[in-house]
């Protein structure tokens, strides 16, 4: 679980009231390790400059403390937008290259959630499955990358080229919205009674309180950021439909299964489609176990990652992985 904090703001804010968005932004921020305290970015975008991008393996506490994320909040002032992500790590370790935001291309952008599996995403390897999704937005169609996604998302990001804000979520992960009465400003974030938090104790009345529908794909131009430009419902990822059913040629006759206990090869074969895979053996290395153990080189066939471990030199165990999912059996 990552949090994530926004606001989208006309250019036309007074002095007061950008003081007043700054507050909200830091307290947002700070309450934002309720959701993630591994790492905190920001990035944001003053008219006619590259966008400014800040991000440590801190926890927002101390991030806020940083010269480099007061000089970026400041300039967040005459920005359209600014957004927050604070960082609960789960695909990646724990270090600022795997913080957010990430950068690729012309795209600057955040994830919330986590991926179940994303071979299907680029051929490109990175530490974290949201800078897979970022670099494949990067080189292809937005909406068809979009509904390749298999796990849990709200996915923020910018587009420096069409100077366009770009949000969708699955029904896996949240979001809110709020437009306030006394601001043309647009706030965001991960928990909606969080935001109404900050929101009340800066003395911000609440005018609308939407959430983006789960996998409709919103674009806001910074132009004229508090209202989106446009809206499209897009497909849920929808997996492979596959059936398996495998052979081998060890005879486990008569030999002890450590999943049923004494069968045969026959139990193995009771599935409707067959797929057939040949299985080269590599050398026997024994690990320092009761049973000793045997791996195989991993085999790579239609999307299917088989990884075989031998309990014994001759008596073969299979775990099969397919698309990032687990079976033990097929």
């Amino acid at each position: 679980m990552c949090g994530i904090v926004t606001v989208f703001k006309n250019a036309n804010l007074n002095f007061a009231n950008d003081t007043i968005v700054r507050n909200v932004m830091e307290q947002l921020t700070y309450v934002g390790a309720l959701r993630g305290w591994d790492s905190t970015g920001m990035f944001a975008r003053v008219p006619d400059q590259p966008v400014s991008m800040y991000k440590r393996n801190l926890q927002p506490s101390d991030f806020l403390q940083l010269k480099e994320t007061a000089q970026l909040l400041q300039s967040s002032n005459r920005s359209r937008f600014l957004v927050v992500h604070s960082r609960a790590a789960t695909k990646g370790s724990v270090t600022t290259d795997n913080a957010h935001p990430f950068q690729h291309g012309s795209l600057t952008g955040v994830h919330n959630g986590t991926l179940r599996s994303w071979a299907n995403l680029t051929t490109e390897s990175f530490s974290t499955d949201s800078e897979h999704i970022y670099h494949a937005l990067s080189k292809n169609t937005f909406e068809d990358v979009l509904q390749k996604l298999n796990g849990a998302f709200t996915l923020i990001w910018y587009d420096d080229s069409t100077n366009h804000m770009h949000v969708i979520r699955n029904d896996e992960r949240p979001f809110t919205f709020i437009k306030v009465k006394e601001m043309d400003a647009l706030f965001g974030a991960s928990e909606v009674d969080m935001l109404k938090w900050i929101l009340k104790r800066n003395t911000l009345t609440i005018e609308k309180t939407w959430s983006p529908a789960p996998m409709q794909y919103y674009i806001f131009d910074m132009d004229n950021p508090t209202v989106p430009l446009s809206s499209k419902k897009l497909k849920e990822y929808e997996p492979p439909k596959s059936t398996t059913k495998w052979k081998t040629t060890n005879n486990w006759n008569n030999d002890y299964d450590y999943y049923n206990g004494y069968s045969g090869a026959k139990d193995y074969a009771k599935k409707k489609n067959e797929v057939k895979v040949t299985f080269k053996k590599t050398k026997f290395i024994p690990y320092n176990t009761a049973a000793a153990m045997g791996k195989t080189e991993g085999i790579s066939i239609a999307g299917l990652e088989i990884v075989m471990f031998n309990t014994r030199e001759n008596d073969l165990e299979m775990d099969v992985k397919y698309e990032g999912i687990g079976i033990s059996r097929p």
